[in-house]
């Protein structure tokens, strides 16, 4: 097929963007990397479950997966306790699809846009210092967080876990990318909110932007107006969880993480410690590094 003259330009501009190009490439090896997989369902495709629950205008799931791992049971009913936007954007797919929806393709796209996202917020950055000077570093670090991060692992895999963190990861470098750029409060808040709604400690990320702030007058009332704005923008994901999680459980801050139907272990545990407890430090860090 031969392309339109006047689209020539535009194509190969479009192509020899480094986002898209990577975007590409990260797909490519992503669905080679999950195979066959690519069109079934992950162990744990709970948002697929989720979204065909909101379809159905409710917010306990309207069909179980098999096994229910990890969903929450609570006056009789099934809850996927994470935060749901995973569940929202695959609502699209679902509608059409049905609960036949892959989790783990859903999962790839995500992963490759969310490299895209990272060469779009390393741009901004040597736009900002002129530390890099050419595009391959842009290139080279962008699939350093693609294949050299769990990133791959996680797009790959698909699953409830991985799926969130791979949203999370994305909407995390969109506000990277509004903080090295232009850095408005209210918008850098708006992708800061999205990316709670996918993983809750995503918030612990708003130090960056108040210390990126350019300008150089900053009184303690500029300091105070700016974290108003920022904290505006995330307000209504942080407000709409909020909601979300008192229609479910009756408590604004209950995520119903206590009552995810676990293994004995685990719930042992959680019983005896609760969820946040320094006994559990060396375990984390242990699977952290």
């Amino acid at each position: 097929m031969t392309l339109p003259r006047w689209m020539k330009p535009r194509f190969f501009r479009l192509w020899h963007n480094p986002a898209v190009s990577l975007v590409v490439i990260t797909l490519a090896i992503y669905s080679i990397t999950a195979g066959v997989s690519l069109v079934r369902q992950s162990l744990a495709p709970h948002f697929v479950f989720l979204a065909d629950a909101f379809l159905h205008s409710q917010l306990e799931l309207a069909s179980i997966p098999d096994p229910p791992y990890d969903l929450t049971f609570f006056n009789e009913h099934w809850y996927v306790s994470f935060p749901p936007l995973p569940a929202l954007l695959l609502m699209p797919i679902v509608a059409i699809r049905g609960l036949s929806t892959s989790d783990i393709a859903f999962s790839v796209i995500a992963g490759g846009l969310c490299v895209g996202a990272m060469a779009l917020a390393l741009a901004r950055l040597n736009r900002a210092i002129g530390g890099f000077h050419a595009d391959g570093s842009i290139t080279w670090l962008a699939l350093l967080l693609g294949f050299g991060t769990p990133l791959w692992y996680c797009a790959a895999l698909g699953s409830v876990w991985f799926t969130a963190h791979v949203i999370a990861a994305g909407c995390l470098c969109l506000y990277v990318r509004e903080v090295l750029g232009d850095n408005r409060p209210f918008l850098a808040g708006v992708w800061l909110g999205l990316g709670f709604l996918a993983r809750a400690p995503v918030l612990l990320a708003f130090p960056l932007s108040l210390a990126v702030r350019r300008d150089r007058n900053r009184s303690l009332r500029d300091t105070a107006r700016f974290a108003l704005s920022l904290a505006m923008g995330v307000a209504p994901m942080v407000l709409a969880q909020a909601a979300y999680n008192y229609g479910r459980f009756g408590s604004l801050l209950e995520f119903g993480y206590r009552w995810m139907n676990s293994p004995d272990t685990l719930l042992q545990r959680q019983a005896t410690w609760g969820q946040f407890n320094a006994r559990f430090l060396p375990e984390n860090l242990y699977t952290l590094l």
